[in-house]
């Protein structure tokens, strides 16, 4: 005989396929975005360059458009890189499972003062 929360992960578990599913191919879908700008961006500076060069002429919206296509490839590769677990962490409190009990306490304290320090500092000096 199953129990309620036995019935309840059959429950969920097609929930969570799906939505598992979708988000995987939103991934799929970020990288290959990602992936196509930064071949659209080196084609249109390689364009700009050579215009320059050879017809000594300037494509007007060149800087615009790549600059435009930059920023946005940067924050979709951030999340890509937030999802794969690439971006550096501050693990100080985090470690803290490891150590026993006072120096845990210590440390995990001590990273909360440190960040409220300096947010409180950044917002001053702005």
């Amino acid at each position: 005989m199953e129990t309620p929360q036995g019935q309840e992960k059959e429950k969920l578990n097609p929930v969570l396929s799906a939505i598992t599913y979708v988000f995987d191919a939103a991934y799929s879908v970020l990288l290959t975005y990602s992936q196509a700008v930064l071949l659209v961006i080196v084609l249109i500076v390689s364009a700009e360059v050579i215009s320059r060069k050879f017809l000594g002429t300037s494509i007007r919206w060149s800087e615009e458009v790549a600059l435009f296509l930059m920023v946005w490839m940067a924050f979709i590769s951030m999340a890509i890189g937030v999802q794969k677990g690439l971006h550096i962490a501050f693990s100080m409190a985090c470690c803290r499972r490891k150590l026993p009990g006072l120096w845990a306490r210590w440390t995990f304290w001590s990273s909360w003062a440190l960040a409220a320090s300096w947010f409180t500092t950044a917002r001053a000096s702005s």
